[in-house]
């Protein structure tokens, strides 16, 4: 087995630890959802412990649902990815694989943290005394951190590691002689554009998010942090679009994306920023009304 292999394995293997870490929250979910396992999850009092307390136990389940999808479509993206930078064995310590491995590690620890953060009156089926205020903030925060780890990763692997005129078969711009430093910021607005608004439109729901409000505060925060995670995924094929702009970016070896199908991007696209835009405007008109 190469070093490559025994990378993406590692890589591999925490992540089955985070979706182990969210098995076990989301457990304790379904103890406290059901009395002590004495009562059907679908029954109407544990529907109603759901909802109780302004939606106390429904805020830790939204918290186990955002950090299930982020990973699972974090998993989905980083095992496609054709990046040059993901492609390259490390052999030395100071190199860019090594410093990539090392983004992935990182990565792989905020969805860990994303995972522990669950706010519930119950661990390990032993109720805590004091137990943590249900908030959207340090999902918010860590999700934030999330999409800039992520512009960190798209400069050096699709633009340092993959410097212009590598690849010129892919019929997108012929060869050119741009200066490095209009490539790397050409490179930069290409490929990092949509994980930095999504960074900034994650640092805006933790900005609404008190650390100890409303639980709903925390639903509706969690609700438009996973609207992020499928808006990021639907708008990274749009950089084709950015390629026309700047046709010389097309000579780099990167995943390549085919024009998105109009109707079918605006759909993908259009739904997460509408339940973006529907939580955001709940956020702050519940925060008008138990904070003004």
């Amino acid at each position: 087995m190469n070093s490559n292999n025994l990378r993406k394995n590692f890589i591999a293997m925490l992540f089955a630890l985070v979706i182990a870490t969210i098995a076990q929250r989301s457990t304790d979910i379904l103890f406290q959802l059901t009395n002590s396992w004495s009562v059907l999850p679908f029954k109407t009092t544990a529907i109603s412990n759901l909802f109780a307390d302004n939606w106390k136990l429904l805020s830790a389940v939204s918290h186990a649902t955002l950090g299930l999808l982020l990973v699972s479509v974090s998993w989905v993206g980083w095992s496609k990815s054709e990046s040059a930078g993901n492609k390259e064995a490390i052999a030395r310590l100071a190199s860019w694989a090594f410093i990539l491995l090392l983004i992935e590690v990182v990565l792989v620890t905020l969805y860990f943290a994303i995972a522990s953060s669950i706010e519930l009156a119950v661990k390990d089926y032993q109720v805590i005394k004091n137990p943590p205020k249900p908030s959207s903030k340090p999902e918010a925060l860590l999700v934030g951190l999330v999409f800039l780890v992520y512009f960190i990763w798209d400069i050096i692997a699709d633009v340092i590691k993959s410097p212009l005129n590598m690849n010129n078969t892919n019929g997108l711009s012929e060869s050119s002689n741009k200066s490095p430093v209009l490539g790397f910021l050409t490179g930069s607005i290409t490929y990092g554009f949509v994980s930095f608004v999504c960074m900034l439109l994650a640092l805006k729901i933790y900005d609404l998010s008190p650390l100890a409000g409303d639980p709903r505060i925390a639903v509706f925060g969690d609700l438009a942090l996973i609207a992020l995670v499928f808006l990021f995924r639907s708008m990274k094929p749009l950089e084709k679009y950015l390629i026309n702009i700047f046709p010389w970016e097309g000579t780099r070896s990167n995943s390549v994306h085919s024009l998105p199908n109009t109707s079918k991007s605006a759909l993908f696209i259009g739904l997460p920023s509408v339940l973006y835009l529907i939580c955001l405007i709940t956020m702050i008109c519940l925060n008008t009304n138990n904070y003004p």
